[in-house]
């Protein structure tokens, strides 16, 4: 065995070992075996046989190295895994303000582009607290997840967990934190949904992320216009939806006029939609009581005492609720009085002069709104809640902003225990049905611009035994992705700005993309080095 056969197979033996490479090698070493069987000794000088056969050796090695790049980009690179023909599964953990929702829904993969997909909801269960109750203690989050993922493991048939994508997607509970706390949660999640040992489901660091206020509200314009059959062409013109979580509040539709800001297009099936969608932080159903909180503290509390009482006109007489506050300790004494809760809730909702209003017109502040004319709106989620409670609607579903405030100021009147008594109500929500009350009456007429004897407002629990909540929307829209071989991107793996700084953090999510360029500068080097061993005259793969 001549130098050059001898070093090939011993190069070839050690660098198969790695599974990794094995693609790599047999390149080089196919390359290698071919270098040699065209390479043979001659009579003449070597210069002159080196001369007649490079350009035919030249020609053979860029088409081979061509060749292996095409195979690479299609074996070796990382791909988007696209959902197989057939049933599929999907879960889905929405990651509220007050708790994270497990949702896992079915459906069969449409025949054509165009068909939308018909999802099932096949089981759903609320665990508790937020996750952004997590922002101090970060590496807890494996065991606050671990019991979602067991559950999901226990819904999904063995057979399609491989297949499975997982999802998690945050909103305004993750929103309302700061960008690096944030960025550090969803790494540690994603993290723990890596681990094949312990999240049986297909998973991308893309899966877990944190929504923006208007894709939540698009989503639940998708889901609430999916149930209603409007994808499907059962229904000529879509609604308009609004939404309310524990933080934030979002109003999404498709106007008559322009849109001139917070314009969000959307493809679902093989159209484009073109929606009004805003979304307010801090204004949702729990962080709205906080706010009224605080503000009595600012307003009224004396610093100089260690404990003083405040009256609160938006919770029930008898329900009292103690806040600490330095080294003070407050006790808001629940007052009952719906018309003094409108005056505080006022305070948030202070609209601006239209002079100061560009575009216009404008909602809450400066915020530009198109107006909602006549259109037909589904009012979901947190708006719905204390309607089970408060009288607020006709027989047919649909709002009377009237009745509605009229009512809360009845019950607003009770104490904690007639509202238990009398309404039906928990006391744990006794007195956030009173401030709803209050505050969705003049969240749709002061900054919406909808008349009090408005008509096109309905209240929808479900839909067509549906649940219109904003992850059937997210759910159809990634299903959407996945049938065009798309990911969303992720919040960890690229380069994104969070809280003003520039951050690149790769998880060890991306371990297949690091290894793959790894790979590749592996085989480039090899490559360079294998092309001067060919034509170096100081080769020690010369054949002379």
């Amino acid at each position: 065995m001549n130098k050059a056969s001898f070093l090939e197979l011993h190069a070839c033996g050690i660098v198969f070992r790695f599974p990794a490479f094995r693609l790599t090698t047999i390149w080089l070493c196919s390359s290698l075996r071919l270098h040699l069987l065209l390479t043979k000794p001659c009579a003449c000088p070597t210069s002159h046989c080196r001369s007649a056969s490079q350009p035919m050796l030249s020609n053979l090695y860029i088409l081979f190295f061509i060749f292996y790049l095409c195979l690479q980009s299609v074996i070796g690179s990382p791909r988007i895994t696209r959902l197989p023909p057939g049933l599929q599964y999907s879960v889905f953990l929405d990651g509220g303000s007050t708790s994270t929702k497990l949702r896992i829904y079915k459906w069969t993969k449409p025949h054509t582009r165009d068909e939308i997909p018909f999802l099932t909801e096949i089981m759903t269960k609320r665990f508790e607290p937020g996750i952004s109750e997590y922002y101090d203690n970060i590496t807890a989050i494996g065991d606050y997840i671990e019991p979602m993922v067991l559950t999901a493991i226990e819904n999904v048939p063995e057979s399609f967990h491989k297949q499975t994508p997982i999802y998690f997607m945050a909103t305004a509970g993750l929103r309302v934190l700061r960008g690096r706390v944030t960025l550090n949660i969803i790494q540690e999640l994603s993290a723990f949904l890596e681990d094949s040992t312990k999240n049986p489901f297909y998973f991308r660091p893309g899966h877990a992320q944190v929504l923006s206020g208007e894709e939540e509200a698009v989503f639940a314009w998708v889901a609430v216009n999916y149930l209603r059959g409007f994808f499907h062409k059962k229904q000529n013109s879509s609604v308009g939806v609004l939404e309310m979580g524990g933080g934030s509040t979002q109003i999404v539709f498709i106007p008559k006029l322009p849109i001139y800001a917070n314009k969000f297009t959307i493809h679902i099936g093989s159209k484009y939609y073109q929606t009004y969608a805003h979304s307010y932080l801090n204004f949702g159903q729990r962080y709205i009581i906080e706010r009224v909180t605080e503000y009595l503290i600012s307003e009224h509390h004396d610093k100089s005492k260690a404990y003083s009482q405040i009256k609160d006109p938006c919770r029930l007489k008898g329900d009292d609720m103690n806040v600490t506050e330095g080294a003070s300790v407050i006790t808001l004494v629940g007052a009952g009085n719906a018309d003094e809760c409108l005056e505080i809730l006022k305070v948030f909702l202070n609209k601006q002069s239209m002079e100061d209003c560009s575009p216009k017109p404008c909602a809450i502040g400066t915020t530009y709104m198109t107006p909602v004319n006549d259109m037909t709106f589904y009012a979901v989620a947190a708006f719905v809640y204390s309607s089970r409670i408060i009288h607020s609607t006709d027989t047919d579903e649909r709002l009377n902003i009237e009745l509605m405030m009229n009512d809360t100021r009845k019950y607003c009147d009770l104490t904690v225990t007639e509202a238990v008594e009398q309404r039906g109500t928990t006391r744990a929500y006794a007195s956030i049905n009173c401030i709803s009350g209050v505050y969705i009456p003049l969240l749709l007429v002061v900054a919406y611009g909808f008349p009090k004897n408005t008509t096109s407002i309905y209240l929808k629990e479900k839909i067509q035994n549906g649940t219109p909540n904003w992850s059937l929307g997210a759910q159809i829209y990634q299903t959407e992705l996945l049938r065009d071989g798309c990911e969303p991107q992720s919040l960890t793996t690229y380069s994104t700005t969070v809280a003003g700084a520039l951050t690149t953090q790769p998880t060890s999510g991306s371990r297949s993309l690091a290894s793959s360029r790894t790979h590749g500068l592996i085989m480039v080097s090899v490559t360079f080095f294998l092309f001067f061993s060919i034509f170096s005259p100081f080769s020690p793969f010369t054949l002379r």
